[in-house]
Protein backbone atom coordinates (compact mmCIF):
# COMPACT_ATOMS: atom_id res chain seq x y z
CA UNK A 1 0.00 0.00 0.00
CA UNK A 2 2.46 2.55 1.17
CA UNK A 3 4.56 2.06 -2.17
CA UNK A 4 1.41 3.22 -4.44
CA UNK A 5 1.01 6.55 -2.34
CA UNK A 6 4.45 7.39 -2.11
CA UNK A 7 4.44 6.66 -6.02
CA UNK A 8 1.31 9.06 -6.15
CA UNK A 9 3.05 11.71 -4.00
CA UNK A 10 5.81 11.03 -5.77
CA UNK A 11 3.44 12.14 -9.35
CA UNK A 12 1.89 15.06 -7.68
CA UNK A 13 5.55 16.98 -7.49
CA UNK A 14 5.48 17.07 -10.89
CA UNK A 15 1.74 17.73 -11.55
CA UNK A 16 2.07 20.68 -8.71
CA UNK A 17 2.15 23.11 -12.19
CA UNK A 18 -0.23 21.08 -13.97
CA UNK A 19 -3.37 23.63 -14.98
CA UNK A 20 -7.30 24.16 -15.53
CA UNK A 21 -10.60 23.40 -14.04
CA UNK A 22 -10.88 19.74 -15.11
CA UNK A 23 -7.19 17.94 -16.52
CA UNK A 24 -6.84 14.65 -17.84
CA UNK A 25 -3.15 13.19 -18.80
CA UNK A 26 -1.69 9.46 -19.80
CA UNK A 27 1.86 9.12 -18.74
CA UNK A 28 4.33 6.36 -18.95
CA UNK A 29 6.84 4.69 -16.72
CA UNK A 30 9.76 3.22 -18.04
CA UNK A 31 13.36 2.03 -17.29
CA UNK A 32 14.91 1.36 -13.69
CA UNK A 33 13.76 -2.04 -12.18
CA UNK A 34 11.00 -2.37 -14.90
CA UNK A 35 14.04 -3.74 -17.45
CA UNK A 36 11.73 -3.77 -20.54
CA UNK A 37 8.45 -3.54 -19.44
CA UNK A 38 6.30 0.18 -19.38
CA UNK A 39 3.69 1.02 -17.20
CA UNK A 40 0.59 3.30 -18.46
CA UNK A 41 -0.82 5.59 -15.89
CA UNK A 42 -4.19 7.86 -16.77
CA UNK A 43 -4.50 10.61 -13.95
CA UNK A 44 -7.45 12.90 -13.27
CA UNK A 45 -7.96 16.45 -11.80
CA UNK A 46 -10.97 18.05 -10.52
CA UNK A 47 -10.68 21.16 -8.07
CA UNK A 48 -9.88 19.16 -4.67
CA UNK A 49 -9.80 15.99 -6.36
CA UNK A 50 -7.30 13.65 -8.10
CA UNK A 51 -7.02 10.18 -9.32
CA UNK A 52 -4.21 7.95 -10.26
CA UNK A 53 -5.11 5.23 -12.51
CA UNK A 54 -2.47 1.95 -13.46
CA UNK A 55 -4.79 0.02 -14.61
CA UNK A 56 -2.90 -2.94 -16.42
CA UNK A 57 -1.62 -3.13 -12.48
CA UNK A 58 -5.07 -2.78 -11.27
CA UNK A 59 -4.32 0.00 -8.76
CA UNK A 60 -6.40 3.55 -8.23
CA UNK A 61 -5.36 5.96 -6.23
CA UNK A 62 -7.95 8.75 -5.71
CA UNK A 63 -7.03 11.78 -3.40
CA UNK A 64 -10.14 13.56 -1.82
CA UNK A 65 -8.55 17.15 -0.78
CA UNK A 66 -12.66 18.22 0.03
CA UNK A 67 -12.82 15.08 2.47
CA UNK A 68 -9.08 14.87 3.36
CA UNK A 69 -9.18 11.31 2.51
CA UNK A 70 -6.94 8.74 0.55
CA UNK A 71 -8.87 5.92 -1.39
CA UNK A 72 -6.96 2.98 -2.71
CA UNK A 73 -8.60 0.59 -5.01
CA UNK A 74 -7.32 -2.90 -6.46
CA UNK A 75 -9.49 -2.80 -9.54
CA UNK A 76 -8.57 -6.58 -10.11
CA UNK A 77 -9.84 -7.46 -6.53
CA UNK A 78 -12.50 -5.54 -6.31
CA UNK A 79 -11.69 -4.26 -3.05
CA UNK A 80 -10.35 -0.82 -1.65
CA UNK A 81 -9.17 0.90 1.48
CA UNK A 82 -9.26 4.30 3.00
CA UNK A 83 -7.14 6.32 5.15
CA UNK A 84 -7.10 9.93 6.90
CA UNK A 85 -4.06 12.54 5.89
CA UNK A 86 -3.66 12.00 9.43
CA UNK A 87 -3.90 8.38 9.47
CA UNK A 88 -1.19 8.80 6.60
CA UNK A 89 1.04 11.16 8.58
CA UNK A 90 1.26 8.97 11.17
CA UNK A 91 2.12 6.24 8.94
CA UNK A 92 5.12 8.19 7.40
CA UNK A 93 6.25 9.21 10.67
CA UNK A 94 6.42 5.34 12.15
CA UNK A 95 8.26 4.12 8.51
CA UNK A 96 10.48 6.83 8.96
CA UNK A 97 11.55 6.04 12.71
CA UNK A 98 11.48 2.05 11.04
CA UNK A 99 14.14 3.33 8.53
CA UNK A 100 16.46 5.62 10.81
CA UNK A 101 16.98 2.42 13.41
CA UNK A 102 17.74 -0.09 10.43
CA UNK A 103 20.48 2.48 9.49
CA UNK A 104 22.20 2.64 13.15
CA UNK A 105 21.72 -0.81 13.25
CA UNK A 106 23.61 -1.56 9.57
CA UNK A 107 25.96 1.73 10.79
CA UNK A 108 27.07 -0.30 13.70
CA UNK A 109 27.45 -3.60 11.56
CA UNK A 110 29.99 -1.59 9.31
CA UNK A 111 31.86 -0.33 12.19
CA UNK A 112 32.83 -3.63 12.68
CA UNK A 113 33.80 -4.85 9.33
CA UNK A 114 37.36 -5.14 7.84
CA UNK A 115 38.40 -1.40 6.48
CA UNK A 116 38.35 -2.72 3.10
CA UNK A 117 34.76 -4.19 3.29
CA UNK A 118 33.75 -0.90 5.03
CA UNK A 119 34.89 1.47 2.23
CA UNK A 120 33.23 -0.92 -0.11
CA UNK A 121 29.75 -0.30 1.84
CA UNK A 122 30.66 3.24 2.07
CA UNK A 123 30.70 4.07 -1.45
CA UNK A 124 27.99 2.12 -1.96
CA UNK A 125 25.42 3.70 -0.02
CA UNK A 126 26.97 7.18 -0.58
CA UNK A 127 26.16 9.60 2.03
CA UNK A 128 22.91 7.64 2.80
CA UNK A 129 24.69 5.94 5.46
CA UNK A 130 25.85 9.40 6.80
CA UNK A 131 22.34 10.90 6.18
CA UNK A 132 23.78 13.20 3.93
CA UNK A 133 21.58 12.83 1.24
CA UNK A 134 18.31 13.44 3.28
CA UNK A 135 18.86 16.62 4.59
CA UNK A 136 21.25 18.03 1.63
CA UNK A 137 19.49 20.95 0.32
CA UNK A 138 18.02 20.45 -3.45
CA UNK A 139 18.40 22.92 -5.73
CA UNK A 140 16.18 23.17 -9.02
CA UNK A 141 17.24 25.68 -11.94
CA UNK A 142 16.04 26.41 -15.43
CA UNK A 143 18.18 25.91 -18.31
CA UNK A 144 18.49 27.01 -21.86
CA UNK A 145 17.98 23.41 -23.22
CA UNK A 146 14.48 22.78 -24.92
CA UNK A 147 12.83 19.80 -26.87
CA UNK A 148 9.47 19.07 -27.98
CA UNK A 149 7.32 16.33 -26.37
CA UNK A 150 4.06 15.16 -27.51
CA UNK A 151 3.99 18.52 -29.54
CA UNK A 152 4.81 20.86 -26.72
CA UNK A 153 7.66 22.76 -26.72
CA UNK A 154 9.23 22.28 -23.28
CA UNK A 155 12.14 23.63 -21.13
CA UNK A 156 14.64 22.02 -18.80
CA UNK A 157 15.00 22.24 -15.34
CA UNK A 158 17.84 20.52 -13.83
CA UNK A 159 17.29 19.29 -10.15
CA UNK A 160 20.38 18.87 -8.23
CA UNK A 161 21.68 17.58 -4.76
CA UNK A 162 24.85 17.48 -3.20
CA UNK A 163 26.29 19.10 -6.79
CA UNK A 164 24.51 16.04 -8.43
CA UNK A 165 21.59 15.88 -11.07
CA UNK A 166 19.22 13.70 -9.82
CA UNK A 167 16.48 15.27 -11.99
CA UNK A 168 15.88 16.28 -15.45
CA UNK A 169 12.30 17.59 -15.61
CA UNK A 170 11.13 19.13 -19.23
CA UNK A 171 7.96 21.43 -18.82
CA UNK A 172 5.72 23.17 -21.23
CA UNK A 173 3.96 26.87 -20.77
CA UNK A 174 1.69 25.71 -23.65
CA UNK A 175 -0.94 24.87 -21.68
CA UNK A 176 -2.39 27.83 -19.73
CA UNK A 177 -4.57 28.36 -16.78
CA UNK A 178 -2.83 26.03 -14.35
CA UNK A 179 -2.88 28.12 -11.43
CA UNK A 180 -6.01 26.69 -9.93
CA UNK A 181 -4.30 23.11 -9.41
CA UNK A 182 -1.28 24.01 -8.48
CA UNK A 183 -2.93 25.29 -5.51
CA UNK A 184 -4.96 21.76 -4.49
CA UNK A 185 -1.51 19.92 -5.50
CA UNK A 186 0.87 22.39 -3.50
CA UNK A 187 -1.73 21.67 -0.20
CA UNK A 188 -1.54 18.47 -0.51
CA UNK A 189 2.39 17.96 -0.67
CA UNK A 190 2.39 19.86 1.99
CA UNK A 191 0.36 17.94 4.04
CA UNK A 192 1.54 14.90 3.10
CA UNK A 193 5.41 15.91 3.45
CA UNK A 194 5.24 17.14 6.70
CA UNK A 195 7.03 14.15 8.57
CA UNK A 196 10.03 14.53 5.78
CA UNK A 197 9.54 11.17 4.91
CA UNK A 198 12.98 10.26 3.40
CA UNK A 199 13.67 13.62 2.30
CA UNK A 200 10.73 14.33 0.10
CA UNK A 201 9.65 17.97 1.39
CA UNK A 202 12.54 19.12 0.36
CA UNK A 203 12.20 17.89 -3.30
CA UNK A 204 8.08 19.25 -2.83
CA UNK A 205 9.86 22.67 -2.02
CA UNK A 206 11.78 22.49 -4.87
CA UNK A 207 9.32 21.80 -7.03
CA UNK A 208 7.59 24.58 -6.80
CA UNK A 209 10.01 26.55 -9.04
CA UNK A 210 9.05 24.45 -11.84
CA UNK A 211 7.43 26.64 -14.12
CA UNK A 212 5.09 25.27 -16.59
CA UNK A 213 3.33 21.57 -16.78
CA UNK A 214 5.86 18.68 -16.28
CA UNK A 215 6.20 16.35 -19.79
CA UNK A 216 8.83 14.06 -18.93
CA UNK A 217 10.93 13.69 -16.10
CA UNK A 218 14.21 11.62 -15.72
CA UNK A 219 15.62 10.55 -12.41
CA UNK A 220 18.59 9.93 -11.77
CA UNK A 221 18.17 5.83 -11.21
CA UNK A 222 16.56 5.37 -14.89
CA UNK A 223 13.45 5.88 -14.47
CA UNK A 224 11.59 8.17 -16.86
CA UNK A 225 8.11 9.29 -16.58
CA UNK A 226 6.86 11.20 -19.86
CA UNK A 227 2.97 12.42 -20.73
CA UNK A 228 2.15 11.22 -23.77
CA UNK A 229 -1.27 13.14 -24.03
CA UNK A 230 -2.82 16.04 -21.56
CA UNK A 231 -6.26 17.81 -22.09
CA UNK A 232 -8.42 20.30 -20.08
CA UNK A 233 -12.21 18.81 -20.08
CA UNK A 234 -14.71 18.86 -17.30
CA UNK A 235 -14.60 14.88 -15.58
CA UNK A 236 -17.60 13.46 -14.26
CA UNK A 237 -17.82 13.50 -10.55
CA UNK A 238 -18.04 9.77 -9.89
CA UNK A 239 -14.70 9.49 -11.38
CA UNK A 240 -13.27 10.30 -8.16
CA UNK A 241 -15.89 7.68 -6.18
CA UNK A 242 -15.14 4.17 -5.01
CA UNK A 243 -16.73 2.27 -7.63
CA UNK A 244 -20.29 0.54 -6.26
CA UNK A 245 -20.15 -2.97 -4.89
CA UNK A 246 -16.34 -2.75 -4.08
CA UNK A 247 -15.40 -4.12 -0.71
CA UNK A 248 -13.79 -1.94 1.68
CA UNK A 249 -10.56 -3.70 3.29
CA UNK A 250 -8.31 -2.69 6.25
CA UNK A 251 -5.13 -0.17 4.88
CA UNK A 252 -2.09 -2.13 5.06
CA UNK A 253 0.53 -0.69 7.26
CA UNK A 254 4.43 -1.19 6.64
CA UNK A 255 4.56 -4.19 7.71
CA UNK A 256 1.61 -6.37 6.17
CA UNK A 257 1.63 -8.37 3.45
CA UNK A 258 -2.21 -8.62 2.96
CA UNK A 259 -5.70 -6.97 4.02
CA UNK A 260 -8.26 -8.65 5.19
CA UNK A 261 -12.14 -7.71 4.24
CA UNK A 262 -14.08 -5.54 7.31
Amino acid sequence: MNKRIVALVAALFVAVTAYGQGVYWESATSGGALGDRVISTQSFYMPHMFKSSTMDMGNIVIVRLDKQMIYQIDANEKTYSEMTFSEWEAQMKAMGQKMDAQRDELRKKMEEMPEEQRKMMEQMMGGQMAGKTKDAPIDVKKTSESKKIAGFSCTKYSVTQEGKETIALWATKDLKGYDSMRKDMEEFTTRMMATDFGGMKGLADAMKKVDGFPMETDMHEGVKVAVTKVERKNIAANEFEVPAGFAKVKPKTMDDKDSDRE
